[in-house]
């Protein structure tokens, strides 16, 4: 018997992702997947801007593809989400939500009344005999939030949640839902969190349970960085960049257009595009993939230094890459070189399961709406 079912979304300015899924336990079972070109200027860093675009487009794919549910999920990555850590003393559940939004008032300088505060606590300690916590709160604008639930409305869709991105790997995580590329194909030797995420530890293909693992998110405009350490999320970065970078780069150095560079997908999987393109054109976009995804990397080692260097993390043991853009040509081993990390590919564990239909498609763009869809009846 199947669990309710769901369509889960997630809209890029570059692209759409959409699934039909069920959650039966601690199973998902992607029914369909789809994704689509966002039509041009309709969504901007995770936020709807033309909302009937947007719509229109939306209800013609779900037409096309036979995609019918009323309970829809919504997963968003934006540069607007605002993440801290706010340390406080021990007090009742009640007054947390109080405390964490008088610290924040304190420390981040927005109108606070302007977004929608959510938080967990990660850890428990004491302090000169003073029982404290520590609360991870994440912030989104209210505005954005608006703008899919009013999406949902008219289109005679029930919306049932909505998460960030940096949520919806969390959630990942904590199902046992997850797997590097390696493990992928043989779910037994897979160790991943115990029921409670922030208590887990994660092991991947024998790395010490007590570890330090990068979740790298590389998408069409930005790059999402999440450290793990011994099970507990320690540090997130979002860094403006990715796939785009890499297509104006070859544009710039083929002299064509941005547009022409994604139509031929000249940047991705470069092998299976030779019979489009001769030799001489091929080394030009191998150089610039490579220059442009070493900048990309560089950025990321930064970040990895900085948390280093403020003792954050004492450093970090694997790089698991994923995302639309995981799948580029030779970058795993421009990973590897870069930050001198074992680095591989996040998959999906057995425990998520694709149609006949959907096996072959590329089941790496849609870990943030498999998350979301997880994040349902907890």
């Amino acid at each position: 018997m199947l669990g309710d079912k769901y369509i889960a979304i997630d809209m890029g300015s570059y692209s759409t992702k959409v699934i039909l899924a069920t959650k039966k336990g601690k199973k998902i079972s992607v029914l369909n997947s789809i994704t689509y070109k966002t039509p041009k200027g309709t969504v901007s860093d995770g936020g709807i801007i033309d909302s009937t675009k947007v719509k229109e487009e939306l209800e013609f794919q779900l037409k096309k593809n036979k995609i019918r549910c009323k309970n829809v999920l919504f997963t968003i990555g934006s540069s607007a989400t605002i993440i801290r850590n706010v340390i406080l003393p021990a007090t009742a559940k009640k007054e947390m939500q109080s405390m964490i939004r008088y610290e924040l008032e304190k420390h981040v300088p927005i109108r606070l009344d302007e977004y929608i505060v959510e938080y967990e606590i990660v850890n428990k300690f004491k302090d000169n005999d003073v029982d404290k916590i520590e609360a991870l709160a994440v912030l989104l604008p209210k505005n954005i939030i608006d703008a899919y639930w009013k999406l949902a409305i008219e289109m005679k869709l029930k919306p049932i949640g909505l998460t960030t991105h940096y949520n919806a790997i969390k959630s990942l995580f904590r199902g046992n839902l997850l797997a590097s590329n390696k493990e992928a194909s043989d779910a037994s030797e897979i160790v991943y969190s115990s029921n409670e995420l922030l208590n887990s530890c994660i092991s991947v293909n024998n790395a010490p349970e007590k570890s330090t693992i990068a979740l790298v998110e590389i998408g069409h405009e930005h790059v999402i960085c999440n450290i793990i350490e011994n099970g507990k999320f320690k540090a997130y970065r979002m860094i403006s960049a990715g796939g785009r970078n890499v297509a104006v780069t070859i544009a710039n150095a083929l002299n064509i257009s941005v547009e022409e560079v994604e139509k031929r997908k000249l940047y991705v999987k470069r092998t299976q595009n030779k019979e489009s393109i001769n030799t001489t054109e091929e080394k030009v976009i191998e150089e610039a993939t490579k220059n442009s995804m070493g900048n990309l990397i560089d950025q990321v080692q930064r970040f990895f230094t900085f948390q280093e260097r403020s003792r954050a993390i004492e450093g970090i043991d694997r790089i698991l890459i994923y995302g639309g853009c995981a799948y580029f040509d030779g970058i795993v081993d421009e990973f590897k070189r870069v930050t001198e990390i074992h680095t591989e590919i996040l998959s999906f564990s057995k425990n998520v399961r694709f149609t006949l239909q959907d096996i072959n498609k590329d089941q790496n763009l849609f870990h943030n709406t498999i998350g979301i869809v997880n994040n349902t009846g907890r």
